[in-house]
């Protein structure tokens, strides 16, 4: 009985333990770490938050703590720069270090790729809540990187006992701020009141120095619904002149570009309009809060400020359904409302504005229903960083600098920060566009008209180098290098990147493969290639085109980049880019398939270089093919180059695609039509006074050449395989007909039956008729 006392005893005892093990080993207690930082004093805001929050997940048993890392001047060396660049380090780093990130809503499109997406974790109708959460503060390639926790807006503090006191109102615009701030000045200068601060600017070498520029140039658009005034209009100018005027008459280099100043007068109460985010530090009760003045009453701007909550996608799995509910209370409706209330810092959720908790105090809602809100130009630049520096820089060159540094000229150099220039038929810039479109046009229409003497009885010898359809080939080939030089002067895209290449491929084929067809059927050796070819010369073509539009498709397939060619101090431009390996391959195969041709070509040319029929055809086609591989090396060289000068780099396309146009077209048309056309005589008459007046000297030159090619074509069978290629090339060189190699001996022994007296009588015989011809002739007259 005893034992079995103890036996129940040591059971309870062991329930008991298990039960308190099994309850320790079932508590979840999560710790989230969290990064911020506050340029403002502004740390009560995050303290706020985290402890609300942490009270909230004890209260409802989620056991979750977040513990924060709040930077801020007093406790590091960092600035809002820094911060960017420690988070960014440990984000490049895949560092789970931090779970949450505060950061200011600039920086959205650099976290992009290091925070979840919150679309897939938050509910819709959670996100729904908050208005423009699509724009470049929230989102970025369609994504939502964070949701804001506060929102900022510049106001006026106007000192509402020193207006009282002279009698003036509040400025509803900027000339009547600067006119009621010269009096008051005067005034209170007359009270050797010395360290009153009539207007502040805010204008410092920081990214608040960037938000009070862009919200300054803002507040000079026309009309309220009006976009952000262009950086060289008129309007802008006069807002830049505007700055500068407020800063000399009633302001100072020193108090325009040191914050301190502002935050000592907002304390002191002895200031008159100063421009400060609303309620980011204690107000001296003097100052009421108003919207910023503008160009005209009714017009007001502001830069929307502010921090988001966003979430690395690098934290551990088992902590992110932790921080998801972190970020949802945060953001949730409730805290907002108390956030509001409490800290007097906007809500991204509209609908809290309509809360009579929430507009108790009718200043803050009153400058929410009021304020003109405009984004900084976070997707202006690749590096908003950058963008901001240059930008401030070129401001303040003129604002803090002397009177020689001109308005115009300064929003000039800020334009060509992120402008691409492009040569276009409507550019401001330059009329060169127009220049080079017009000559397009007409040097088109010349070729277009010049296809008329292809169907002229009095021209027809002179191009019966290639079937007609050919010539008009070539000439469409001729205008397409035009049309290359067209496209590359507008804006570039994906689409002319892919027409251009097409164009390029197209317009050699054209050119050059009816050359190409001529040469091979002009072989001096019969051949079933020729033979074939010379019969079915629109196969032939086609299948070049085919080639050309199939290596053309795969950019469908892997479409063309454009990139930036970005030029500090210089015109932007834009060129056509392959990242595709396969695609870089397959152009550079096309490439040499088409170097494979020229070269093919030259080779022809060396062969039936004297070739009776094409004697002076294939010295034409020499001299073109020639300068078309110069030029066609220099394009794929400066294509190759990196050119970061916008004028040398679009000059010397245009100039390329001219030249080999209009050379082309004269060696291989054009002269053909002049030759004819300063010939007085008759297309017939001219060619056989032409062929008899040369017979004797060619006669002694075909019997050489003949000579020639009988002894390579001898030669060749005695000699080794490579030697036989030699002399085989030489033997078809020195040709002067399309024959057999069977029948060279006979031809050559039936040749040397011409003597010099044959010729000799043929010439006195032709020249007898013809003389006879023109007696006739004159008889009629």
């Amino acid at each position: 009985m005893k034992s079995l006392k103890n036996f129940n005893r040591i059971m309870s005892l062991y329930t008991l333990f298990y039960i308190k093990y099994n309850n320790l080993c079932n508590i979840r207690a999560s710790v989230l770490y969290a990064l911020a930082f506050t340029q403002l004093g502004e740390s009560e805001i995050y303290t706020f938050l985290i402890n609300n929050f942490n009270k909230y997940s004890k209260e409802n048993g989620y056991d979750i703590t977040i513990k924060l890392n709040l930077l801020t001047p007093s406790n590091s060396t960092s600035n809002t720069n820094d911060f960017l660049s420690l988070m960014e380090s440990i984000l490049l780093k895949k560092s789970d270090k931090y779970d949450i990130y505060f950061y200011n809503n600039i920086y959205t499109s650099r976290f992009e790729p290091h925070f979840l997406n919150l679309k897939e974790w938050l509910p819709k109708e959670h996100i729904d809540k908050f208005t423009l959460i699509d724009s470049d503060s929230y989102s970025y390639n369609n994504k939502l990187i964070g949701l804001p926790i506060f929102i900022d807006y510049s106001v006026i503090y106007n000192n509402m006992k020193l207006l009282k006191e002279y009698d003036k109102k509040i400025p509803k615009t900027w000339d009547e701020l600067l006119e009621t701030g010269k009096y008051i000045l005067n005034e209170e200068l007359k009270k050797n009141n010395t360290d009153i601060i009539i207007y502040n600017g805010g204008f410092i070498d920081d990214e608040l120095g960037m938000g009070s520029i862009y919200e300054f140039m803002y507040s000079y658009r026309e009309e309220i619904d009006s976009p952000f005034p262009e950086i060289i209009s008129q309007n802008t100018i006069d807002s830049l002149k505007m700055m500068k005027k407020l800063k000399e008459e009633i302001s100072s280099d020193s108090i325009f570009n040191i914050i301190n100043h502002s935050v000592t007068k907002l304390y002191d109460g002895n200031g008159l309009f100063i421009k400060f985010s609303y309620h980011t530090i204690p107000i001296n009760p003097v100052y009421k809060a108003t919207v910023l003045p503008g160009l005209k009453e009714g017009i007001s701007g502001t830069i929307i400020g502010g921090y988001n909550i966003g979430i690395s996608k690098y934290s551990k799995a088992k902590k992110r359904n932790d921080s998801i509910k972190a970020l949802t209370y945060i953001t949730s409706k409730e805290t907002q409302k108390r956030f509001m209330i409490e800290c007097k810092k906007f809500s991204g959720i509209t609908s809290l504005y309509d809360d009579e908790d929430v507009c108790n105090n009718e200043e803050f809602c009153e400058i929410y229903k009021n304020v003109q809100p405009v984004s900084r130009p976070i997707s202006a630049f690749i590096d908003y960083n950058e963008y901001s520096e240059k930008f401030r820089y070129h401001i303040y060159k003129y604002l803090y600098g002397d009177d020689s540094v001109d308005a115009e000229e300064v929003l000039k150099e800020i334009y060509d920060i992120t402008h691409i220039y492009y040569i276009s038929l409507n550019s401001k810039e330059l009329s060169i566009g127009i220049i080079l479109f017009l000559l397009y046009i007409i040097l088109s229409l010349m070729m277009l008209l010049s296809s008329l003497f292809l169907f002229s009885k009095r021209y027809q010898n002179c191009f019966d180098f290639l079937p007609k359809d050919f010539w008009i080939l070539s000439l469409i080939g001729f205008i397409m290098i035009l049309f290359i030089g067209y496209l590359d002067m507008g804006n570039v895209t994906e689409k002319t990147c892919q027409m251009k290449q097409l164009l390029y491929y197209l317009c050699i084929t054209f050119t050059l493969i009816p050359i190409f067809y001529k040469l091979i059927i002009k072989f001096p050796e019969e051949n079933k290639i020729s033979k074939y070819i010379g019969q079915h010369r629109h196969l032939f073509l086609l299948f070049f085109i085919l080639l050309d539009l199939g290596s053309n498709a795969l950019s469908l397939i892997f479409p063309y980049s454009i990139e930036n060619v970005i030029v500090p101090e210089n015109k932007n431009f834009q060129k056509c880019k392959v990242n595709n390996n396969f695609l870089k391959i397959m152009i550079i195969l096309t490439d040499l398939f088409k170097g494979l041709i020229l070269v093919s070509s030259m080779i022809l040319i060396f062969i039936e270089w004297y070739i009776k029929s094409s004697y002076y055809d294939v010295r034409i086609c020499i001299s073109a093919i020639s300068i078309n591989m110069v030029i066609i090396i220099i394009y794929i060289f400066i294509n190759s180059m990196h050119i970061n000068d916008y004028t040398i780099y679009h000059f010397t396309r245009q100039i390329i695609f001219l030249f080999l146009t209009i050379s082309n077209f004269i060696l291989h048309y054009l002269m053909r039509i002049i030759k004819i056309t300063l010939n007085n005589e008759s297309t017939e008459v001219a060619e056989k006074n032409k062929f008899f007046k040369k017979a004797l000297e060619q006669e002694s030159s075909m019997n050489s050449n003949t000579y020639y090619a009988r002894r390579f074509s001898i030669a060749s069978e005695k000699c080794s395989y490579s030697s036989k290629v030699f002399y085989k090339i030489l033997d078809l060189h020195y040709r002067d007909d399309i024959s057999s190699s069977k029948n060279l001996y006979e031809i050559h022994e039936n040749n040397s039956i011409l003597n010099t007296t044959t010729i000799s009588s043929k010439i006195s015989s032709n020249q007898n008729e013809s003389y006879q011809s023109s007696i006739k002739e004159d008889n009629i007259k």
